[in-house]
């Protein structure tokens, strides 16, 4: 599987669970439903698991901190 790397457009918080990139090319297609479990998304140190890209750029998180990372701003 091929790592797509992008920016967010703004600093995410701790607690948000939907993140905004430059590009949303390299993940599941925009409106499509993700099959469980998901997706993984690294930012930093932090693994998030991605549910959906439910418009292009837009990345809604079912899950900060996955698989015992810290979730950080």
């Amino acid at each position: 599987m091929a790592i797509t790397a992008t920016n967010l457009t703004a600093d995410l918080g701790a607690n948000d669970v939907t993140m905004v990139v430059n590009s949303g090319t390299g993940f599941p297609t925009a409106g499509s439903s993700i099959a469980n479990p998901g997706y993984l998304v690294r930012i930093d140190t932090e693994y998030m698991l991605a549910i959906q890209q439910p418009v292009s750029g837009t990345i809604k998180i079912a899950m900060r901190g996955y698989n015992g990372t810290a979730a950080r701003a």
